[in-house]
């Protein structure tokens, strides 16, 4: 090592930053080696020696030094050579994944496709659920069982005991998809467990009123006149008759106020403006009890009613016929002719010619009591 001859090593291993050993100094030549410096290990007879260096399990300034072990972690050199250093891998057991070079590793763990004593394993499976694995780094024990869409539910490390369909608001082969809303109705679903499908019903929209139908259209009524809406009545007609001709829910502003006999008028979507001509009752028609009825045909007189508005009642006349004179109110009149002006079949017509006519008596049924004066 350090003699100089053909034998001698020279400056070999000094080159190599390793040291030099002749372990039989007296009867051998050719016989000496190089040696790593520690912490690495190796030697080699007459040459450079390959040095080994593994930072997992020696110390060294650049060695894992417990890294790994303190965080529950394997340690791997994968280049276990002196020329190799800084690559130390700490790496996650099973069935954690996770790598970190020289550092510990980040270890996560998908407990719904690994196998392990907190692991979903077949689960959620079983139950044709699906899996998710909220916290993959830091929680065990916290997957859940989800129920397949359009269904809804789901359960903390255990499959999920109900999964729910609401087939009026999701979307899936059974579902409503808004079928109800385009009729303006409602729609029910009574049960939503996602095996009972098909069971939904559209129902009608209050105010109006229907049986609800199984995945079809409802048949609503709206009784414009008794029901409160938007286009209702709501007392509008008042004392008048209110009538909906059609009731059906699509049919609406279609309701009429009629007066009640023996007033007539009616008007759709608004209260009637009635009348009563109080003359044209007779004994034969319904009771009114303002109308003339036979009160001045009975009298050979004519009945006006001058006002024929409902709210006008009791201002019936009767008139005499001419050549009679007289009118009265609500009752027969009492009629007067004067013979001396009149024309009639008794009347003077003249026949006083020059002299003064006087008719003493002009009630109607005092005639030809008409007198001629010189």
């Amino acid at each position: 090592c350090t003699g100089s001859c053909p034998t001698c090593a020279g400056t070999t291993c000094s080159d190599a930053g390793q040291s030099c050993e002749d372990r039989d100094i007296d009867d051998s030549l050719g016989d000496w080696r190089c040696i790593c410096p520690l912490p690495a290990v190796g030697d080699q007879v007459t040459a450079v020696a390959d040095c080994a260096l593994d930072e997992c399990t020696v110390a060294c300034d650049t060695c894992a030094k417990m890294t790994c072990v303190a965080a529950g972690q394997e340690c791997e050199d994968p280049v276990q050579s002196s020329l190799s250093q800084l690559d130390w891998v700490c790496t996650c057991p099973a069935p954690s994944i996770g790598q970190g070079t020289m550092k510990a590793a980040q270890c996560t763990i998908d407990e719904c496709s690994e196998m392990c004593p907190t692991c979903a394993g077949t689960t959620c499976i079983v139950e044709s659920q699906g899996c998710i694995d909220a916290d993959l780094v830091d929680s065990l024990g916290d997957w859940s069982c989800v129920c397949p869409l359009p269904a809804v539910g789901s359960a903390v490390a255990t499959a999920a005991p109900r999964c729910e369909i609401d087939e009026c608001t999701a979307v899936c082969l059974t579902c409503e998809q808004a079928m109800c809303s385009i009729e303006g109705q409602l729609c029910d679903d009574p049960n939503h467990d996602h095996e009972h499908l098909d069971d939904w019903t559209c129902r009608c929209t209050p105010p109006s009123i229907g049986t609800p139908a199984r995945t079809d259209f409802a048949t609503c009524d709206l009784n414009e006149c008794i029901a409160s809406c938007p286009t209702c009545a709501k007392g509008a007609c008042g004392e008048q008759l209110c009538d909906d001709a059609d009731t059906a829910a699509t049919s609406l502003n279609d309701w009429t106020c009629s007066c009640y006999a023996p007033l007539s008028g009616s008007a759709v979507g608004a209260g009637a403006s009635c009348e009563l001509d109080e003359c044209a009752y007779s004994s034969a028609t319904p009771f009114c009890w303002s109308c003339a009825y036979e009160s001045c045909a009975n009298e050979w007189q004519t009945c006006n009613d001058p006002d024929t508005s409902g709210d006008s009642l009791k201002d019936w006349s009767c008139m005499c016929q001419a050549p009679l004179s007289g009118t009265a109110v609500a009752h027969a009149a009492t009629c007067l002719i004067d013979e001396c002006t009149a024309t009639c079949r008794t009347c003077e017509e003249g026949a006083c010619g020059s002299q003064a006519c006087d008719d003493p008596h002009q009630d109607a049924s005092s005639l030809e009591d008409w007198t001629c004066t010189c």
